[in-house]
């Protein structure tokens, strides 16, 4: 699968752009500002519905616009092709088509067009709370597991349901029971879904560090959850009393935590700047390992400037790999032209170079395998 063509109107700064991609590496260089990472965050919209970095749709409007709008072509190698058009107008509308045909729930398109994107914006995932990492392992999993997305979604809003009531100390024997049950089989199902993931993400976290780094040192992840040792129906009823002073549910999947580690202990404590951003590659690269083996297809990977955070060796076996057959599309940003050049040139993959400037995109250079 790849991205063949993304057709984009007043997209934060990019006013109108029409573009054709290689279906290998396709690199963006400009400046900082130019409109780079708006590009790739364009591509993530069309796969995972959503802005990469958080933000309101409305946000992504080009100023003074009264919508934007977002189409891309994909290509399979052994199915029919998928046309995706994204709109979203200033009134907060949204629409989501799939060959022309609007979904129902968006959530129904996560998952068809598999995609992994590593930026700077990943530091979050060692030095923030806990809930980054769980929000990891949501995207991941929503993206490989039809199941799962509904789960979460079931399992937040009783939550908040159970949180209202307890803030309005207004729960009866009968509420509380009801509310129990449902919230725990519900977070058993994620339970098992999330501590399944992490014991398929460590081992190739931890090849992927040794590949980058050149070093044997101990990589691993492990899922800590309430529900390792009791049923979560139990804590809650333990737990009640203790709840309904707080106001809010202080047990449950939403309270877990992803505890990265780097020869024994926490990477966010005792690792150098250099073994952090090694960790984060690795993971995102063990993510995409996940996701190439649950879908069945090598998920399409954005890489956002990445470039000038990482010293040369890591550099070069980073693009040593993203380049190799195993990987599909590949998207890169850059503000060092002639950098990325020289490391594509090194593995003289087929490519694409694009410059960009003030949101405007011009094909500038193209590579391809020798015959």
């Amino acid at each position: 699968m790849y991205l063949k063509r993304l057709i984009l109107t007043d997209f934060k700064n990019i006013r109108c752009a029409d573009v054709t991609f290689s279906s290998k590496v396709n690199c963006f260089l400009g400046r900082n500002g130019a409109g780079k990472t708006n590009l790739l965050d364009a591509v993530h919209y069309l796969s995972m519905t959503r802005s990469y970095f958080g933000q309101s749709d409305q946000y992504a409007i080009r100023f003074d616009a009264p919508y934007f709008s977002l189409s891309g072509s994909y290509l399979f190698d052994d199915a029919p092709g998928e046309q995706i058009v994204c709109v979203t107008e200033a009134s907060g509308t949204k629409s989501i088509k799939r060959n022309d045909k609007s979904y129902e729930r968006f959530s129904e398109h996560i998952g068809l067009l598999p995609l992994v994107m590593i930026s700077p914006l990943d530091t979050l995932l060692i030095h923030s709370a806990a809930e980054e990492r769980r929000r990891f392992l949501n995207v991941l999993l929503s993206q490989i597991d039809v199941t799962y997305l509904s789960l979460l979604q079931q399992y937040n809003k009783i939550l908040s349901q159970r949180n209202h009531y307890l803030k309005q100390k207004a729960f009866t024997a009968q509420m509380t029971e009801t509310f129990d049950i449902q919230l725990s089989s519900r977070a058993a199902l994620i339970y098992e879904k999330r501590a399944a993931l992490c014991c398929l993400l460590g081992p190739q976290a931890e090849r992927y560090y040794s590949i980058l780094s050149g070093q044997k040192e101990e990589v691993s992840l492990s899922y800590c959850s309430d529900l390792e040792h009791y049923p979560l129906e139990i804590k809650l009823r333990d737990s009640f009393d203790r709840d309904q002073m707080l106001g809010f549910t202080s047990f449950g999947i939403h309270r877990d935590e992803v505890a990265l580690m780097l020869n024994g202990k926490p990477v966010r404590k005792f690792g150098s700047q250099g073994q952090q951003k090694t960790f984060l590659l690795a993971l995102k690269l063990a993510q995409f390992e996940v996701m190439k083996l649950r879908c069945g297809l090598a998920p399409i990977l954005l890489l956002d400037d990445l470039f000038d955070r990482l010293d040369a060796n890591r550099v070069y076996r980073l693009m040593q790999l993203v380049t190799q057959d195993h990987f599909g599309q590949v998207f890169i940003t850059d503000c060092n032209k002639a950098g990325i050049e020289e490391s594509l040139c090194a593995f003289s993959p087929e490519y694409l170079l694009f410059d960009v400037e003030n949101g405007e995109i011009k094909e500038k250079k193209r590579g391809s395998y020798e015959a």
